[in-house]
């Protein structure tokens, strides 16, 4: 149902659009003046504003301007309402980027006809921008690993050949290349992952994910990458695994790059000596896959907001990262037909719980 606001300071013909308009399955809201149709278009961004032009305090030519100052509501259709002793004001209008005029007495079917016009018109440039977006996620998607990975791979190559040379400061140097060289790698690898995932989201039949499935024998592959993360880490002993035989059906790399995410965010949000425990199990028709730690933990509102490019306590714990690891973590298990669950308590720990269905 669209949403139009009516600016109006005329309580009769306000009341009298409002009518027509709910007859005709709109959502109306009113505003009796400038200044609180205003205040009522930054909060409720209307589908769509007909307003008069001759108000007190706030006329309609300085509504417009307003409203186009702010990003938020500078695009919704803006129809001017008008007396016929005021058609040299139309023009002024028009210039402001007024979307149409109706003079007064308004006819119901130029009315709806005017409105339905600039909805259908707003609609169509919507869709229109969907496309251009997909479009371009689509090839950045497919162009960036090489333009990006390539001249990296380069860097990173030629700085560990630098490491080999007997000046203890050009080892030095170089070295801190090689690490910087490959915190980005890592950075742009997880961007790439996450646009593919976005991706997948609104075509998931075309997606790499669906398209490369097989069959996974999970326990010994959850094994190798737990213990190549907690050896990276130097949290060996840390490190408990409670693992039960069984196969599923996905993407390998997809699989991996979840247990990676999972598993890395765990050893990087605790202490050297806090266990990190990773379990699974089977009910029925999906494998159960539970990550956890016992390290700082996080409070509801973080577990509710979840998403893209978010990392909690930043400022304070100054930890590297985008905060996309849990976010891939997610997609992937949504995107296979599984559930991604958080429970957590600061200072006590984090457990992830994934499920995934075996085919």
């Amino acid at each position: 149902m669209a949403k139009i606001l009516i600016i109006e300071n005329e309580d009769t013909t306000r009341t009298s659009l409002k009518q027509i308009l709910e007859l005709n399955d709109f959502d109306v809201l009113i505003a009796s003046n400038g200044i609180e149709g205003i205040k009522l278009a930054k909060r409720a961004l209307p589908d769509l504003i007909l307003c008069d032009v001759m108000m007190p305090v706030l006329n309609g030519h300085q509504v417009l301007k307003m409203l186009k100052k702010r990003s938020a509501t500078a695009t919704i259709p803006f129809i001017f309402l008008t007396a016929k002793s005021y058609q040299s004001n139309i023009r002024e209008g028009m210039n402001l980027g007024a979307d149409d005029y109706l003079i007064k007495p308004i006819k119901i079917t130029d009315l709806l006809t005017c409105i339905q016009t600039k909805l259908q018109k707003k609609e169509l440039q919507r869709q229109k921008s969907e496309v251009k977006l997909k479009t371009l996620r689509t090839n950045l998607s497919r162009s960036m690993p090489h333009e990006l990975n390539t001249p990296l791979n380069g860097i990173i190559g030629l700085a560990k050949i630098l490491t080999e040379n007997s000046d203890p400061e050009v080892q030095e140097l170089s070295q801190g290349i090689v690490e910087s060289g490959e915190r980005l790698h890592l950075t742009i690898s997880k961007i790439l992952i996450y646009t593919e995932l976005e991706l997948a989201k609104c075509s998931p039949e075309e997606s790499s994910l669906i398209k490369s499935a097989r069959t996974i024998s999970t326990a010994p592959l959850i094994e190798v990458i737990a213990e190549q993360i907690a050896e990276k880490a130097h949290r060996k002993p840390d490190l408990q695994l409670k693992l039960q035989p069984g196969d599923i059906s996905m993407s390998s790399f997809f699989f991996k790059r979840l247990l990676e995410e999972l598993i890395d965010n765990a050893f990087k949000f605790s202490e050297n000596g806090d266990a990190v425990i990773i379990r699974n199990h089977w009910d029925h028709d999906q494998m159960i896959l539970t990550v956890q730690d016992h390290g700082r933990g996080m409070k509801p509102e973080q577990i509710a907001e979840v998403a893209a490019y978010m990392q909690f306590e930043r400022k304070i714990y100054e930890q590297q990262g985008m905060g996309l690891g849990l976010v891939i973590a997610k997609y992937i298990a949504e995107l296979q037909g599984g559930s991604f669950k958080i429970s957590s308590q600061p200072e006590v720990g984090t457990a992830v719980q994934i499920e995934l269905p075996l085919i």
